[in-house]
């Protein structure tokens, strides 16, 4: 991936078949020194996220904390029964609400999977979460298990194929951390 050695995502690509509805895709951070939330030094300042997957529309992803706290990062389910996303690549990143998102040119800075409907397009833009924003990672530790939540709606009788290829948290003190 385009991240450094073990701090992208160890267990990418993860396959998301057309008849399974729910994944879950987890990584430890370990040694960050500044390891409180709710440090105002300390955040999540950026999350990349590279995937496919035919119809993305169906596509809801969360990342969820050490502490349970969970931002819904792309949604929402928009049934279309449709392959609208085949040979298309998503190599995008989410930015807190204070930065300034670049979202790929004619969508809005928001992310909405309402947006994103073309076949052989590789989008990689900026966005605000779908819901809620980066900011409420603001409790608990920075080190631990943190999760992708991956619903692929529409499974088992009308889901498609695709893959997590790759995904990182930056986080806005990373100092220590044991890799990057």
């Amino acid at each position: 991936g385009m991240w450094a050695q073990d701090c992208g995502c160890v267990g990418c690509p993860l396959e998301i078949r057309q008849n399974q509805l729910s994944y879950e895709l987890c990584y430890e951070v370990a040694n960050v020194d500044n390891d409180d939330l709710s440090n105002r030094r300390q955040g999540v300042c950026q999350i990349d996220l590279e995937f496919e997957h035919f119809s993305a529309k169906n596509l809801e992803i969360s990342l969820r904390s050490p502490d349970n706290q969970l931002v819904q990062l792309v949604g929402d389910y928009i049934p279309t029964g449709l392959t609208t996303t085949i040979a298309t690549t998503f190599n995008v990143s989410f930015v807190p609400g204070g930065d300034s998102a670049f979202p790929d040119p004619g969508n809005a800075a928001i992310w909405s999977n309402e947006d994103f409907d073309a076949a052989g397009v590789a989008y990689s833009g900026s966005y605000y979460p779908y819901a809620d924003n980066l900011e409420l990672f603001n409790t608990g530790s920075v080190n631990g298990t943190w999760c992708l939540e991956i619903t692929n709606n529409g499974a088992p009788a009308t889901g498609f194929n695709g893959k997590i290829i790759d995904f990182n948290i930056e986080f806005c003190d990373q100092e220590g951390r044991d890799c990057c």
